[in-house]
């Protein structure tokens, strides 16, 4: 919550989260800072499965969307701050809908509007799911750009609307959307279809945060995976819950038990879970929670599990570089259970320059996420490294390595252990 509100966070001491999502809202400006041109800020509240992220829908999980912006402002965050960023996004939660009943409950017209919605407005087909998205890229529409499509969870004052900011009111978006589906409906219908869209997500439960993230890669085998919701669950609904592995192109049933306290649905396996293999947790159509509240489709939170790392790399490191052009990078790392690597640029003197460097080891291969590094030609984007590591008198710490690294062109890295952790 810190990091989301304060300032001080970043390069200048002037720019936070909330500058833009305010309260968790939006301020209702078109920005061109990321990677998708000019777009309306959206609101960030209910994130949680909405991914993929930004309007493009070029950043699959919501840690890729922090490491995005903090690295945008230059935030001096390290990986596990960006852990708990990522954690608290997840926890933002909309507040009671006014437009609902209490409890959440629809009126007539809601009602009414709901069947429109599902039915020959055909909204549903985008907007699918208890999150109200079906985390496609739509075809491009007033914008000819491909868009993902937004979830509508909370969407009654996260004006003004559409990528580019297109539609001061959401009545002039519903209209809109009702003509690009090719629906035809009385004005008295478009009313009836925007009064629920303006209860969103009404009696609906939703789900507010999972464990992993939903297209995760390279997850700890060892974790935990459990799912929170919007609302406190109802009893015996245990059958409701799918953990599921994939294997050949099909998928089948892990052998464990899901167990549900309050708002969270946990699954603890009867065995380990496998590395470098696909999982999802699946949740069936009519979930219930309090008040009556139900999921309004299938959930599914999908992830992979990474190899064992064989070697670790904590402790400092100096990456030489050759090719067309040469020079030497300093990192310090630190190696977590199950292979994830969090990671800090060092000055010559060794202060820090870049607190947010991210990757893995997987087997005896480290694995490098993209960070900015200053060169002699400037400010440069490393788009990724890999490096084969050697562990010459097995003592479990790598030493050194060769590799390559990948940003405007391709360089060699010969990479060479400084010291053992604490060394």
């Amino acid at each position: 919550q810190r990091i989301f509100n304060d300032a001080t966070f970043s390069r200048n001491g002037d720019f936070s989260c909330n500058n833009c999502h305010i309260d968790g809202v939006t301020d209702g400006l078109v920005w061109n800072i990321l990677l998708d041109g000019d777009v309306n800020t959206l609101a960030f509240r209910n994130v949680s499965g909405t991914g993929p992220f930004l309007w493009g829908g070029q950043l699959p999980t919501l840690f890729d969307f922090s490491r995005e912006v903090l690295r945008l402002v230059g935030a001096s965050a390290t990986g596990e701050e960006m852990e708990k960023l990522t954690e608290y996004m997840q926890s933002v939660t909309a507040p009671p809908n006014p437009y609902t009943l209490p409890g959440g409950r629809l009126s007539d017209a809601q009602l009414r509007g709901r069947e429109l919605f599902y039915g020959k407005a055909n909204c549903g087909t985008c907007h699918a799911g208890p999150l109200f998205t079906s985390g496609e890229i739509a075809s491009p529409g007033k914008t000819n750009k491909p868009t993902d499509v937004p979830s509508l969870v909370a969407t009654y004052d996260s004006g003004p609307w559409g990528r580019e900011a297109q539609w001061t009111s959401l009545g002039a978006m519903v209209d809109y959307a009702v003509d690009y589906a090719g629906a035809t409906l009385s004005a008295d219908e478009r009313a009836d279809l925007l009064s629920y869209v303006e209860a969103l997500p009404g009696d609906v439960l939703y789900l507010n945060a999972s464990a992993p993230q939903g297209g995760s890669a390279n997850v700890f085998s060892g974790i935990a995976p459990e799912l929170t919701f919007s609302s406190i669950l109802a009893p015996d609904q245990d059958g409701a819950f799918a953990f599921e592995v994939e294997a050949e192109g099909s998928w089948s049933a892990v052998a464990g038990t899901w167990t549900t306290h309050g708002r969270v649905a946990r699954f603890t396996p009867d065995a380990p879970l496998a590395n470098q293999t696909s999982y999802r947790m699946r949740v069936a159509e009519g979930l219930e929670g309090a008040h009556g509240r139900q999921s309004a489709g299938e959930l599914v939170v999908d992830f992979a599990t990474g190899e064992v790392a064989l070697t670790d790399v904590s402790g400092p490191w100096r990456l030489d570089i050759s090719g067309m052009v040469s020079g030497s990078v300093d990192l310090a790392f630190l190696q977590a259970t199950g292979g994830k690597v969090t990671g800090a640029l060092l000055q010559a003197n060794g202060d820090i320059e870049f607190d947010n460097v991210q990757g893995y080891v997987a087997g005896n291969t480290l694995f490098v996420d993209s960070f900015l590094a200053d060169t002699l030609y400037g400010e440069v984007l490393v788009d990724s490294i890999e490096v084969d590591l050697v562990d010459a008198d097995d003592d479990g710490y790598a030493e050194s390595g060769n590799g390559t690294l990948y940003s405007i062109v391709t360089l060699n890295v010969a990479a060479t252990r400084l010291a053992l952790p604490g060394g």
